[in-house]
């Protein structure tokens, strides 16, 4: 689920409980003409890192461009939450 504005995303991503993980950043791209991606763009937040919190919420990407193409990823996710193993 998007947070903010769907079409203008302009917020950072938050920390996950407890001692969890960093919220993603932000990405604001304004490209003429045609914007090609073979690798990745993200602003994934990072997984939890001590027993039982939570990852960090995905940031967000902002694209302004006429024409998008390649074979790479633009992401914004979250983090996993830290699971604790015996």
């Amino acid at each position: 689920m998007a947070y903010g504005h769907v079409y203008e995303p302009e917020h950072f991503g938050c920390r996950g409980g407890g001692s969890g993980g960093l919220g993603g950043g932000i990405i604001r791209m304004s490209v003429r003409g045609t914007l090609q991606i073979d690798g990745t763009i993200s602003c994934n937040g990072d997984n939890g890192q001590q027993s039982r919190s939570g990852g960090g919420s995905g940031g967000s990407i902002w694209i302004d461009t006429s024409l998008m193409k390649g074979y790479g990823t633009v992401q914004a996710n979250g983090g996993s939450g830290h699971v604790e193993t015996r």
